[in-house]
């Protein structure tokens, strides 16, 4: 009678080993899907992200322009100003 107790306990824990490993693959399958799902909604964001910074650059930048534009001699100043304290820090180095 052990002989018969000890086949079916084998034979069980034979099954229950393919289940885990049907379990296994079945969960490998939905990560892969998460993953890929977590991937794609990563780069749409971060291509939105991306178009945002370019508009918010171009903003900027328009109006750096238009300020340069509406007053060229203070611009001038400014960026002497800018140059003559850089000249000053680099100078010590």
């Amino acid at each position: 009678m052990a002989t018969s107790s000890k086949t079916t306990t084998d034979a069980d824990l034979r099954g229950d080993i393919e289940s885990l490993k049907a379990d296994i693959a079945s969960l490998k399958d939905d990560l892969g899907s998460a993953l890929g799902s977590a991937m794609a909604e990563g780069k749409a964001s971060a291509k939105a992200a991306k178009e945002q910074l370019g508009e918010k650059i171009e903003s900027g930048q328009d109006s750096l322009e238009a300020c340069i534009t509406e007053h060229p001699i203070r611009s001038v100043a400014i960026a002497a100003g800018v140059g003559l304290v850089l000249g000053f820090l680099y100078r010590g180095r």
